[in-house]
């Protein structure tokens, strides 16, 4: 069974880099890379997404309100933050 992940990363070569490391794990494939929230809702409506690796810090955007509107409106959606800043700073939030 193949899962289709997205990304929400705001800098291409980062968001680039994490997409070919998704791509070489067998079974998962990339249905998106987009570097802001309004682009990763937009495609929401329309692709399956199965799993989502999301920056919390975006261009014109807070990765966390957009984590927020994931979980009220695609609960099934499962989410792997991921940040350059320390776990305490950002982790309990993330968890709320």
């Amino acid at each position: 069974m193949m899962t289709k992940a997205g990304i929400v990363e705001d800098h291409p070569l980062f968001g680039q880099a994490i997409k070919e490391l998704i791509e070489s794990i067998p079974n998962v494939s990339v249905g998106g890379l987009w570097e802001s929230a309004e682009e990763c809702i937009q495609a929401l409506r329309q692709e399956k997404i199965q799993l989502l690796l999301l920056d919390l810090q975006l261009k014109g955007s807070n990765g966390l309100e957009l984590l927020k509107l994931i979980h009220q409106n695609y609960p099934e959606i499962r989410v792997l933050v991921i940040s350059m800043h320390p776990e305490e700073t950002w982790g309990e939030r993330v968890l709320r």
